[in-house]
């Protein structure tokens, strides 16, 4: 008679403890130390954190000699930083937007699996699909396969895409254990998805890291707000921490990788709005691009070559412009960091003997020229009968977010900071110009 009892190995005692990252119950929140203070003087920026190297090589262990060597936080960065070529089906660009989404439920590190099913579902399928979403659950966010979203969501589900029928759109989450032979295992792991970072910008929820108080007690946190609009983003853990200089020093920063699964965290932004092409641009570096997605193209064209920045800018101009600046959704603070360009002695000696022997005359482009060019450009009919919001306060709120942004995660890479505040101080002067234009305007008619 056979036994009604089946015996089963045993299970190691480590996969067994309740303290085993893996099996959290709710997602981790990112905490983030304040930036310092700005300088009192002018063209000047806080000074970017050091990254704690212990955090990073305890994010990616495979990399040890190359993240303790004797290279910079800025040469890792360039060395590491993901180099993608012209398909923009790169997994960094796959994000999602939920509007009024329910923090609370996002609280439980499930996700739901989701199979099959066709491209672009009807009623039925929807429906269908919203039953298997509450009762087929997992612990933690599977990406066996991932695609474009199509609508906005309300709940903090952690089904990210669904699945492609044609398959065109899987994605390996830092790829499948590879084996170069029996007993040894291909390294480092590629840079893939690692995490999904889930932000908003409640202002109720916002965490903040802040030392213990003198009687030992701790400030209470703050009660998470209900709903709140999300995003959510896929990142690599190493990128991720090695270009947020913010981070509090705690080991572990992020949950650990899973194999096939993307752990969930939670994160408070000032910004929705240009936090996903700032996180794609942490992992690629790409200036460029970065702007290319934030500023409209005829802008950047009037903006090249980029006019020089002298002395003769202020604290005081600048900031006077942004405070006539009332319809930006944005408050227009802050002062452009002025690049050098001054010249030599000597070549400033050549210009001057070629200038008195020929009569030469050299047109120099400035900040207030360009900013005139770049208003008077905005009076076209095109832009004068549209009903969308205007073009250069449109660009300042997007520069603006886009620098509350940096700020929050501590990022002040010098090139990004010039280009970043010398477009926001042209177009800050193109819309003090633009008052002026359409004031006279106003007074001829």
């Amino acid at each position: 008679m056979p036994s009604r009892f089946v015996t089963r190995p045993s299970t190691p005692f480590h996969l067994c403890c309740s303290k085993m990252p893996a099996f959290y119950a709710s997602p981790q929140t990112i905490a983030l130390l304040p930036s310092g203070p700005w300088p009192n003087r002018p063209h000047a920026h806080p000074r970017e954190r050091e990254v704690n190297r212990e955090i990073i090589l305890d994010v990616a262990p495979d990399r040890e000699a190359l993240l303790m060597s004797n290279k910079s936080i800025d040469e890792l960065r360039q060395i590491l930083k993901i180099r993608i070529g012209p398909a923009a089906s790169h997994w960094l660009y796959r994000n999602r937007k939920r509007i009024n989404a329910n923090l609370r439920d996002g609280n439980s590190r499930i996700s739901t699996l989701i199979r099959g099913g066709p491209s672009m579902p009807n009623e039925t399928t929807t429906s269908n699909l919203k039953k298997k979403e509450i009762h087929i659950l997992r612990r933690v966010l599977s990406t066996s396969s991932i695609s474009p979203f199509s609508n906005s969501m309300s709940g903090i589900d952690s089904r990210f895409y669904r699945p492609s029928p044609h398959g065109d759109n899987d994605i390996d989450v830092w790829g499948s254990v590879v084996l170069c032979s029996a007993e040894k295992l291909i390294s480092p792991r590629p840079l893939g998805p690692t995490h999904i970072l889930i932000v908003h910008s409640s202002p109720g929820s916002s965490r903040v890291y802040r030392p213990v108080k003198g009687g030992g007690r701790r400030p209470l946190r703050r009660k998470l707000s209900t709903l709140s609009n999300v995003v959510e983003l896929p990142v690599n853990d190493l990128l991720f921490v090695l270009n947020v200089p913010n981070l509090a020093p705690a080991v572990p920063v992020l949950p650990p990788r899973l194999h096939k699964e993307l752990p969930r965290v939670l994160m408070y932004v000032p910004h929705l709005e240009t936090f996903p092409e700032l996180v794609v641009y942490l992992h690629t570096q790409n200036q460029a691009e970065l702007f290319r997605k934030l500023i409209p193209e005829w802008i950047r064209d009037l903006m090249h070559p980029f006019p020089e920045v002298n002395s003769e800018l202020s604290t005081v101009s600048s900031i006077s412009d942004s405070r006539n600046i009332a319809k930006v959704p944005l408050q227009l603070l802050g002062m452009l960091i002025s690049g050098s360009g001054s010249n030599s002695s000597v070549e400033s000696l050549g210009s001057s003997y070629h200038d008195a022997l020929f009569g030469g005359f050299q047109y120099k482009r400035t900040i207030k020229s360009v900013a005139v060019e770049i208003a008077e450009a905005a009076q076209s009919p095109a832009f004068i009968d549209s009903d969308g919001p205007d073009p250069i306060l449109h660009t300042v709120a997007l520069l603006n977010a886009l620098r509350d942004n940096f700020e929050h995660i501590g990022y002040f890479a010098k090139p990004l900071w010039n280009e970043l505040d010398i477009y926001r101080d042209v177009l800050i002067r193109s819309v003090s110009c633009q008052a002026r234009i359409r004031s006279a305007i106003d007074l001829e008619e």
